[in-house]
């Protein structure tokens, strides 16, 4: 079995795939976006914004 998308007969062949990214730099300082649109940090550096990202999942798939 694939981990590819499910796509419906529907849905057209060439559609693209969108990504959100999460980590993104503000005045030099480091966040994670929530997909409810919330910016979480500062963070010193990308690593840690990742790290603190990672975090959050896991955080909020045990709590689902």
């Amino acid at each position: 079995m694939s981990d590819s998308p499910k796509h419906r007969k529907t849905d057209p062949k060439n559609a693209p795939s969108f990504r959100t990214h999460r980590i993104h730099a503000i005045n030099s300082e480091w966040y994670f976006l929530t997909r409810e649109g919330q910016n979480i940090g500062p963070f010193p550096n990308k690593k840690a914004a990742e790290e603190g990202l990672a975090e959050f999942l896991k955080t909020v798939k045990k709590d689902e």
